[in-house]
């Protein structure tokens, strides 16, 4: 059986429960599951990491929205 995280209520649930739009999962286990806030915040934070280290392998500078200078323009601006 898959153990959810719902994202709404912040509980853990097993099998058939809320909408997937509401959870997160299917984990193996409920402590898998208990932890699923933690392992977004980890996956996020690697994510962001290689966000950045791609996007400073591109050398692209940024102006001061954060968008790239060499697409300044491009949709008009």
């Amino acid at each position: 059986m898959a153990w959810w995280y719902n994202i709404l209520t912040n509980q853990v649930e097993e099998g058939a429960g809320a909408p997937n739009s509401e959870r997160l999962g299917p984990f193996d286990t409920e402590l898998e599951a208990q932890n699923a806030l933690d392992k977004v915040k980890e996956r996020n934070d690697e994510w962001s990491k290689q966000n950045a280290e791609w996007e400073g392998d591109k050398g692209a500078e940024k102006d001061a929205r954060g968008q790239d200078s060499a697409w300044e323009g491009a949709s008009g601006d």
